[in-house]
């Protein structure tokens, strides 16, 4: 017979229900998982932190490097050398540029269209970047003596030639055509007023004709290379640029002799030059010197329903006028181009132009371009040249097309 112990289960029992010191056991494993995640989380927070700063600081020199290569493209991208250099503040960025090809610009001796390769990295180290940018001398797609966007109407004695009977510029540079129309136009013409060479109809017409025939240049966009400036455009300063328009007629310019002969003094700001044999000695304050001034002179004309109005004398250059209509008259003598956002009218006279006219015809829509008197207007694709170098100026005034082709050579 067995004797057993009744003490002994209490014992286990109340042993099991006695929790004294497990407290500092389960607050000890809570400290090291709570180190543990925040551990983590800081290791976390750090490696994003670093990724961070480095896709950052790789950011700010792939913009850094963007900014100096776009920043060296607008300082010299006319003029670009082949070559590399460093740009920039310390440590900078270097700056490699190599070109790419350079070919000669048809009918126009000493144009040249170039690409260029141009690539760009942090001198300290970085991304790299390359792009390339082309240089287009402004050459004009003009083969004709007059380009009317809009109708046009021949009337009286006068004569529009090819360029055959040029008196300044070889025969053998004529141009393709006497008139180019625009598409869907009219042009109307009597007995007595002769055409020689062709005429033909554009694809295209109003701006987009002309346009085209100033290669890709528009009226508008050549505005700000003007050298002479007439009339009241918001932009312009009348005190210093000259508001030339006659204050009884503001649609009116008067004829810049009216003002006496400053505008013939050979330094003067004004002065249009000389359009050499095409008048006589007596009619230019220094004609040697005269006929190798070409001026770009823009108009405002003031107005969509205005014209202005230029009466005899003499001059040359490209003459742009825009915001308004052109009428000639009273023996005006001009060689170069004529460019004209409204219609062109041509009066009595026995003016004349060598070189081409062009009226977009977009402004008057309805008005066309009449053709008065006896007035010639011959081709002359010495006049265009010399326009399309004063344009460029050695290529200075080239244009240069926007970078294109960028790569990420080094990241």
């Amino acid at each position: 017979m067995s004797i057993r112990n009744p003490g002994v289960p209490e014992r286990i029992a109340a042993r099991l229900r006695d929790r004294a010191g497990v407290a500092l056991p389960v607050t000890l494993f809570a400290l090291i998982a709570t180190a543990v995640l925040i551990t983590g989380v800081l290791i976390s927070s750090a490696t994003e932190a670093g990724v961070s700063s480095a896709h950052r600081d790789a950011t700010q020199d792939l913009y850094a490097t963007e900014a100096a290569i776009q920043a060296h493209v607008q300082g010299s991208a006319l003029q670009l050398v082949a070559g590399t250099r460093v740009v920039g503040s310390a440590p900078g960025t270097r700056i490699t540029v190599q070109q790419l090809s350079d070919q000669p610009v048809p009918g126009f001796p000493g144009l040249r269209d170039r690409t260029f390769s141009i690539a760009g990295e942090p001198v300290a180290g970085g991304r790299r970047l390359q792009t390339l940018m082309r240089t287009r001398a402004s050459a004009f797609d003009l083969e004709s003596a007059a380009t009317f966007g809009g109708n046009s109407e021949l009337k009286g004695s006068g004569e529009i030639n090819d360029g055959r009977n040029s008196q300044s510029c070889d025969a053998s540079e004529k141009g393709d055509w006497a008139v180019v129309n625009g598409a869907g136009t009219t042009m109307t013409k009597n007995n007595n007023y002769t055409v020689t060479g062709g005429v033909t109809e554009s694809t295209l017409t109003g701006e987009a004709l002309v346009t085209q025939s100033l290669g890709g240049n528009s009226i508008q966009s050549l505005i700000p290379k003007a050298e002479v400036k007439f009339g009241n455009h918001p932009s312009w300063n009348p005190t210093s640029q000259g508001s030339f328009v006659s204050t009884n007629k503001a649609n009116t310019m008067e004829s810049w002799n009216s003002n006496g002969q400053v505008f013939r003094d050979q330094g003067h700001k004004y002065n249009w030059g000389c359009p050499g044999n095409m008048e006589t000695a007596t009619n230019c304050a220094n004609r040697g010197a005269d006929t190798l001034r070409y001026r770009i002179i823009a108009i405002d004309a003031g107005g969509s329903a205005n014209k202005i109005k230029l009466n005899g004398d003499h001059g040359q250059g490209l003459l742009l006028v825009f915001n308004g209509g052109l009428e000639i008259a009273g023996g005006f003598v001009f060689r170069g181009i004529i460019a004209v956002e409204g219609d062109i009218d041509i009066g009595a006279g026995g003016n004349k132009i060598e070189g081409a006219i062009l009226s977009q015809n977009t402004i008057s829509v309805g008005d066309p371009s009449t053709m008065q008197g006896s007035a010639i207007i011959t081709y002359n694709r010495c006049a265009i040249r010399a326009i399309v170098n004063l344009l460029n100026d050695g290529n200075s005034n080239a244009v240069a097309n926007r970078t294109f082709a960028w790569t990420e050579t080094v990241r």
